[in-house]
């Protein structure tokens, strides 16, 4: 099932229906803010009916979008169908632009595809990744029209990889991270701060929930993980910079209970390289592995020590100042 919530507090369900006759078929529900039940809307569904149902809407509820497993529908403020459009494949997720234009990611034969539509049904572009990619789990757009997608794909058919990537506003693909082959993993959540970086949520082996940090450029940050069994189902960020988390985890005999996690921004601190709050022999190790070696993970806004905008042997120089000489940073 999905649900969306329009800028008046008006609630709108997607879902489906089983007639013993009939078979299943996809409705969408609207409640205003009160609860009451305003319209509902039923549509053929020619897929399985017990698959995820995204529905999108816009700010004042006069587009809405919503997703069978097989295809995905225009809906109008009455509940009226405007269009409908086959998606040859399995939706799992639908998003708007600030245009209110729908993008759909979901499953086709061997790989996942990622489609832009615009308000009158006509397809802007179709993309698709590996035919080896699992599937998608979630995606979001941000204001520019750039579109993040997290899920797994499977590396040589042996174990599933947690994998993010990131498409323009032309369906151009912008980058793509595979977080390791191994432990394998895979992505389950997503979400976008205001500062243009992305938060992937997801599993690693031995480690249920992890929380990946990319920059706009795909440069990973950060990552923090939990050890307890469970997963991770959403996640979101407010304009303050925090990140949240929440998804299930088992209880001492008490079967899976529900958690909820809020991660605050550390302090910024050049030469911070694994953001970790303090200057270490690691961040100093990290360095010197990415100007000398060209390895390593250095996000420029902390690697760039002397802020010159370049990464050279001047910033190690500085950092080994500022750890073992208590030298104040430059900038």
């Amino acid at each position: 099932m999905g649900l969306a919530i329009d800028g008046h507090s008006s609630v709108y369900i997607e879902g489906w229906s089983f007639h013993p006759l009939y078979g299943s078929s996809g409705v969408t529900i609207k409640y205003d803010s009160a609860g009451n039940s305003l319209w509902a809307n039923s549509h053929s569904n020619s897929g399985p009916a017990n698959v995820i149902s995204p529905i999108a809407v816009d700010s004042i509820g006069s587009e809405i979008y919503a997703a069978t497993s097989d295809s995905v529908i225009k809906v109008d403020s009455l509940g009226n169908s405007i269009w409908s459009r086959n998606f040859s494949g399995v939706v799992y997720g639908i998003a708007l632009d600030i245009n209110s234009n729908p993008y759909v990611t979901g499953a086709a034969g061997c790989g996942y595809i990622t489609r832009k539509f615009d308000v009158d049904g006509n397809l802007l572009w179709s993309t698709d990744l590996l035919c080896s990619f699992d599937g998608p789990s979630a995606f979001a757009i941000d204001k520019k029209g750039n579109t993040f997608v997290t899920g797994s794909v499977w590396v040589s058919y042996e174990v599933p990889s947690w994998v993010t990537v990131s498409y323009d506003s032309l369906g151009q693909r912008r980058w793509f991270q595979t977080f390791g082959v191994y432990p394998p993993g895979g992505g389950t959540a997503i979400a976008l701060d205001y500062n243009g970086c992305v938060y992937a949520g997801g599993y690693l082996l031995n480690s249920p929930f992890s929380i990946v940090k990319y920059d706009s450029a795909g440069n990973l940050i950060w990552l923090r993980s939990g050890t307890n069994s469970g997963g991770l189902k959403a996640l979101s960020s407010d304009e303050n910079g925090n990140v949240f988390a929440t998804g299930y985890s088992a209880g001492n005999g008490t079967g899976d209970d529900f958690f909820t996690i809020k991660y605050s921004p550390i302090p910024f601190l050049k030469g911070d390289l694994d953001e970790n709050g303090v200057l270490t022999l690691d961040d100093i190790v990290s360095l010197l592995n990415c100007v000398f070696l060209g390895s390593g993970n250095c996000p420029p806004a902390f690697a760039d020590v002397n802020c010159d905008a370049f990464l050279t042997p001047a910033d190690v120089v500085v950092l080994l100042l500022t750890f073992f000489a208590s030298a104040p940073p430059p900038c």
